[in-house]
């Protein structure tokens, strides 16, 4: 989120002195009026969720938990954990018993966690582009597989079969490719009588 405008810190200031106070229907009455319910509303980008934690007013937390069940279903993307600069979400700031069980009971999680979970997000996001990248890479090594049959090359149908995945992509993907004519490499070597390929993949298939 970006940084709170100055023009507009009197008027959150005054609806955080309402949520502190206990003024809720001037302060929800307000947020909704200008639909700011989910701003950044200071320096360190606090939200409105944050504070009404801090100042342990239910009703605004209710009030706002409908307002976010409206919102975004993944749940790191609710507002409710939205992080500050400090990384923390309105659980963190939740100094009651009550506080705490009302945002758990929706989702709430602390500002660590949801660093973690983006973490994992991340690390599952590159993992996948790893096989993507590797499954491509299998598949061009097949190509050339399939090429060294036409050629009758062995030694080099040999050298690819047994690249390792760093260099060769995935391995059962790359040794059960198929060729345009939906043909394995066996089939392919039998129809060109290749033999000494056949004997070499019949060991391999049997080893």
């Amino acid at each position: 989120m970006g940084n709170v405008k100055t023009k507009n810190m009197n008027k959150f200031n005054h609806i955080i002195n309402l949520i502190k106070k206990g003024s809720n229907t001037e302060a929800i009455k307000l947020m909704n009026e200008n639909g700011i319910f989910f701003y950044p509303i200071d320096k360190l980008e606090n939200t409105f969720f944050h504070k009404a934690s801090f100042y342990g007013n239910i009703e605004v937390l209710k009030w706002l938990l409908e307002k976010d069940k409206e919102e975004e279903s993944l749940e790191i993307n609710r507002t409710i954990n939205d992080t500050n600069e400090l990384r923390k979400t309105a659980l963190d700031y939740a100094k009651t018993d009550d506080v705490k069980k009302l945002l758990l009971k929706h989702g709430a999680i602390t500002g660590e966690e949801v660093e973690k979970r983006f973490e994992e997000m991340e690390n599952q996001y590159f993992d996948a582009m790893e096989d993507i990248s590797k499954i491509q890479l299998a598949g061009m090594v097949g190509n050339k597989m399939f090429k060294a049959i036409s050629d009758n090359n062995l030694e080099e149908f040999i050298r690819l079969y047994n690249l390792n995945s760093v260099k060769g992509g995935l391995i059962l993907h790359r040794i059960t490719s198929l060729n345009n004519e939906n043909k394995s490499f066996l089939e392919k070597a039998k129809e060109l009588e290749r033999k000494e390929i056949i004997d070499f993949l019949k060991f391999k298939n049997h080893s």
